[in-house]
């Protein structure tokens, strides 16, 4: 097998294995989301996570809210820019 092909498989393989724990993470935040609505009451769940969890947009939230329920979500991805390194 060429080394190519081999590191190839290597990157397909971890590639899908990452996805998917993702996906089960996302799945375990939309559960305890879903916690939280019950909590704190029907419409409230943007307003709690902009006092608790400032840094979890509303929008995703609400993408693994709808995961956890078992419903089709739509994942768009793209590569980040590198970030550049300044020397000091």
């Amino acid at each position: 097998m060429s080394i190519l092909a081999k590191e190839l498989r290597k990157e397909y393989k971890l590639a899908k294995d990452y996805v998917q724990a993702g996906f089960e993470h996302a799945s375990i935040a939309g559960e305890l989301l879903a916690e939280v609505e019950k909590l704190a009451g029907a419409g409230e769940l943007e307003t709690w996570l902009k006092n608790n969890c400032s840094e979890i947009p509303a929008g995703e939230a609400k993408q693994f809210l709808r995961l956890f329920k078992g419903k089709e979500i739509t994942v768009t991805a793209s590569k980040q820019k590198e970030k550049e390194v300044q020397e000091t």
